[in-house]
């Protein structure tokens, strides 16, 4: 659901689509509220002078996904997001206490594992370094909120982690199976996968444009055809991964 076109639809109306304007004859009632009550109010000719800010809620605030949603994100666009709902107690692959984890401790959690992330381990004084990453609650105090941070740290798992990289390297070999396709239609794939949303002709001849000089790049290190389509496909999957787009609901 997160991945789906109107999951992500844009906010960034035009000021001329951002117009509020109701004709009261029509509106129809919603949950009692007519639609008269829910947007009346003074036209706005240029909402985004008047309320850059988004203080009156008049567009959808773009929110970046959170810890868990990211690794789910990026197991689901490659398709080995296991999304049954019980057995979660099956990760638990550790004897009791061995969980407790201080200095002198050996850490054997798994996280090796294509579960959804609410059903991994929960160390509380050694979480998940993904979940970490991204603004995980800290899990030995209570907490009603999240912060949101952007630190270079973030930057660094998009282009060095196993798991995008391991993602990224089954995106690429799901878009060389489709034997069918040409690289314009690779990148077309990739974009709906990834974000929910058709490619426009810009992304399609920049990426192309990329996988060919990928190829050229790794021709010296591999004479394998296949082994280099592979790796320059792997290496745009990643690109197109670490987006924005990717994280951000708009």
């Amino acid at each position: 659901m997160m991945l789906s076109e109107a999951y992500q639809r844009s906010s960034q109306l035009t000021p001329t689509q951002a117009v509020i304007a109701v004709d009261t004859r029509s509106a129809p009632v919603l949950g009692g509220l007519g639609a008269v009550q829910i947007a009346s109010g003074p036209t706005l000719r240029n909402p985004l002078q008047a309320d850059a800010d988004n203080t009156l809620l008049w567009r959808f605030t773009p929110r970046r996904l959170e810890a868990e949603e990211i690794r789910d994100a990026l197991l689901a666009v490659s398709g080995k997001l296991d999304p049954s709902y019980t057995g979660g107690r099956a990760l638990m692959r550790l004897k009791n206490r061995d969980y407790v984890f201080n200095h002198t401790s050996k850490d054997g959690t798994d996280y090796d594992t294509f579960r959804r992330t609410v059903y991994l381990p929960v160390i509380r004084n050694n979480l998940y370094d993904v979940l970490q990453l991204f603004d995980a609650t800290d899990a030995t105090v209570s907490s009603g909120d999240r912060p949101t941070t952007t630190v270079s740290t973030q930057a660094l798992f998009w282009m060095n982690s196993n798991l995008l990289q391991d993602n990224a390297s089954v995106i690429a070999t799901n878009l060389l199976s489709a034997t069918s396709l040409d690289d314009a239609g690779r990148v077309r794939e990739l974009i709906a996968t990834a974000y929910g949303r058709p490619a426009t002709e810009v992304e399609v001849k920049r990426y192309s444009q990329a996988v060919r000089e990928f190829d050229t790049a790794y021709q010296a290190s591999e004479p394998d055809r296949a082994k280099r389509q592979h790796k320059a496909w792997t290496v745009v999957c990643q690109i197109v991964l670490a987006a924005n787009e990717f994280v951000f609901i708009k």
